[in-house]
């Protein structure tokens, strides 16, 4: 039969089905027509190769609408037009016509002795997300086989039930089911979710006894991206080197994962091993490329892989790649290529958005930034949260309070405040930043469980108005609270006491710091110590905290507070600062040439001896 007058004989089907025998029940061998036109008795067969495209989706649009009804789901199909639906209803993940469908099945009987059609139902219910009814089915089933366990335990892992795969894996095991590949893959998987190295290893030691790694990369693969997730990074790179086939998703894991871990340049170095190798990079080794590009802010490896991804014809108007090459020269500064890219984009959604805007905001072009947005909406796209963090940051940097608070309201009416604290955090800092100071408490007021940031932009807040009472006074709520400070809390804290000399309170907090809350200081905290102490006059208490600091930070600090004598116009802490200094080095022109370094930097024209000489 010619297509054409196939798809008019299918088309007359679906028009008036009553013009047709059904002869599926019926049917002697594969070879019987599923239907057939009782006036010309011309055939029709539902899985012929030579059916248009449209059928089996059409034939599952109608049979799934007759399910609605239960009387005449009790009449309907047999055992493979059933197994059809039963996919069908796990693909549309229609879990209320996949029960009619399952009710039938049982009223019926046709689960007796049917592993198959009860594996079906089992991946259905998985599929739609119902996994109590899912293990509900499992525990029923009379007959189980590797599928049926591999069906539950596959809809767990997928669905980050890491914990429940592991338990079924290990009962499975206790049960004496052997399992196959497909078995470790989610095993693997859930171990990886949920950061479980011992019992990933533990797999791994079964799966080299039966040898797998040397019969299938994809458990290799999977063996290997649970070793990433797991943080074992070591393991990853001895597993990678060991294993007897790579394909380029082996590469791809390897390289992904390191740009994860923040070791881009090792990602990088695996991305040139690749290509070395011969293994053709695709649109996944390119996007997790020039995410460590943008990771190390390395415009001109950049660059360099954007010429590879036109050598190796993947196409940067691709959403995925484009979206990478937007954030990469977003990060990296070049805003005017971004947008270049950007705007050459055939399909951009709300993360290319972001890509763009945010790299506006961390560049300082805010408003921008703001332009931006507001094309983004008319262009109909819907901000997401880190839109809005975003476009939060840079009316925070602009002043722009009226447009913080139409976003705030925005944010508001679409409920996305709610256990939400990166929003919160952005709405308090914006409002600390732009003075408003009652509305940045009003908004912690309402959400006093957020997170350290949020309570950390409020005490800044107060800071930057001089209230160092405020500030200490929300410490002490945030403590109350359950909430735990960070380094940046004290940073905050030590800068409010600088400010105002609070000599006492900024050597409390560095003790309480340091030895209560066991955070180890940082630069930050010990140019404040050093600010506190300088002010108050206590040069030796100033110098021996910079002694206390890592070497690596003295000549920082020393420089910060050549910084200060700048400011304040203070000769004699300059003189003073000199003089430790050269004590510290016993190379005089290493100490020097980095004072007159600071001088510049700092405003100070006097040379090191010229100073000295000032006594």
């Amino acid at each position: 039969m010619a297509t054409k007058d196939l798809e008019f004989l299918w088309r007359e089907y679906f028009r008036d089905s009553s013009q047709f025998w059904d002869n599926r029940s019926n049917k002697a061998t594969p070879r019987s027509p599923d239907f057939r036109h009782k006036k010309t008795w011309r055939p029709l067969w539902l899985h012929s190769l030579r059916n248009p495209t449209w059928v089996i989706e059409e034939f599952h649009r109608r049979g799934l609408q007759l399910t609605n009804d239960e009387a005449a789901c009790r009449e309907f199909h047999d055992r493979t037009a059933l197994l059809d639906l039963i996919t069908v209803c796990g693909k549309r993940k229609d879990l209320f016509k996949g029960s009619l469908i399952h009710a039938n099945i049982l009223e019926r009987g046709l689960l007796d002795g049917d592993i198959t059609l009860g594996n079906a139902l089992l991946s259905m219910y998985a599929k739609c997300g119902a996994y109590a009814k899912a293990k509900e089915t499992f525990d029923e089933l009379p007959q189980k086989d590797i599928v049926t366990w591999n069906a539950l335990l596959s809809g767990y892992a997928q669905s980050g039930l890491a914990i429940e795969a592991l338990e079924l894996f290990e009962r499975m095991h206790a049960e004496g089911v052997a399992p196959n590949g497909v078995t470790y893959l989610s095993a693997l998987k859930a171990c990886g979710k949920i950061g479980a190295l011992q019992k990933g290893k533990e797999i791994h030691r079964r799966i080299s006894g039966l040898n797998l790694l040397a019969k299938d990369v994809v458990v290799g693969n999977a063996l290997l991206d649970m070793y990433l997730k797991c943080g074992a990074v070591n393991k990853a790179e001895e597993l990678f080197a060991e294993l007897p086939f790579k394909d380029v998703v082996t590469w791809n894991t390897l390289i992904t994962g390191l740009a994860q871990h923040e070791l881009c340049d090792e990602a990088l170095i695996c991305f040139e091993r690749m290509l070395e190798e011969g293994l053709l990079p695709d649109s996944i080794t390119f996007i997790s490329v020039l995410k460590a590009c943008s990771s190390l802010h390395d415009i001109t490896k950049g660059e360099s892989v954007h010429m590879r991804v036109h050598r190796y014809g993947v196409s940067e108007k691709e959403a995925k790649i484009g979206t990478a090459l937007v954030d990469m020269y977003a990060k990296c500064g070049a805003l005017v290529r971004a947008k270049d890219i950007f705007n050459q984009l055939f399909c951009r959604d709300v993360v290319t958005w972001n890509a763009l805007i945010s790299g506006y905001v961390q560049h300082g072009h805010a408003n921008e930034a703001l332009c931006c947005f507001e094309q983004m909406q008319n262009d109909g796209v819907s901000p997401s949260v880190v839109t809005f963090i975003s476009v939060l940051n840079a009316c925070a940097e602009t002043g722009l309070i009226k447009r913080g608070e139409e976003i705030h309201r925005e944010v508001e009416n679409l409920g996305l405040l709610e256990e939400n604290d990166a929003l919160i955090n952005a709405l308090v800092d914006m409002y600390a930043k732009c003075g408003e100071i009652v509305k940045a408490q009003r908004v912690l007021d309402e959400h006093p469980a957020c997170g350290v940031a949020a309570w950390t932009a409020l005490i800044a807040g107060y800071a930057q108005i001089g209230n160092s009472k405020a500030a200490f006074d929300s410490f002490t709520k945030m403590i109350a609270a359950g909430i735990m400070p960070d380094a940046i809390t004290f940073v905050t804290l030590l800068t409010a006491c600088s400010h105002e000399g609070f000599l006492h309170e900024g050597q409390m907090y560095f003790y309480t710091m340091a030895n209560v809350y066991k955070i180890q200081p940082i630069p930050g905290h010990f140019a404040c110590m050093v600010d506190i102490f300088t002010r108050a006059g206590d040069f030796d208490k100033a110098a021996s905290i910079i002694k206390t600091a890592p070497s690596l930070d003295r000549l920082l600090l020393w420089s910060a507070l050549m910084g200060a004598c700048r400011e304040e116009l203070d000769l004699e802490r300059a003189k003073w600062t000199l003089k430790h200094v050269t004590k510290l080095y016993d190379d005089f022109e290493v100490g020097s040439a980095f004072l007159n370094k600071s001088y510049v930097f700092a405003g100070i024209q006097h040379e090191p001896n010229r100073l000295l000489a000032l006594e």
